[in-house]
């Protein structure tokens, strides 16, 4: 998305990105993703309040996140993004100037 940006901060995400994308064909920068949504709420497009656990007994999961139906609310779960907005962060950000 952002590969043709010269700036020092793209050439370091770059070479931290780069072996990631030849890898994986659907690698996802999850925290970045959530890094933009702290910057700019618009960029969550859909947003879901569930009840979430960590299931450590090994009965569902083993660990894992698990959606349980009759547990109160408890966490914001995004589930669509705006990719138009994550761009423009992203691109101000790789423009930043020291």
């Amino acid at each position: 998305m952002m590969g043709n940006s010269t700036s020092k901060h793209m050439e370091i995400m770059n070479k931290v990105d780069g072996p990631l994308y030849k890898k994986h064909t659907n690698y996802n920068p999850c925290d970045a993703f959530l890094a933009a949504v702290f910057i700019d709420a618009s960029a969550a497009k859909k947003i879901e309040v569930m009840g979430l656990g960590v299931e450590l007994s090994g009965k569902h999961t083993r660990g894992q996140c698990v959606s349980f139906r009759e547990m109160t609310p408890n966490v914001r779960v995004i589930q669509e993004l705006d990719f138009e907005v994550i761009k423009r962060i992203f691109l101000e950000v790789a423009q930043y100037k020291e």
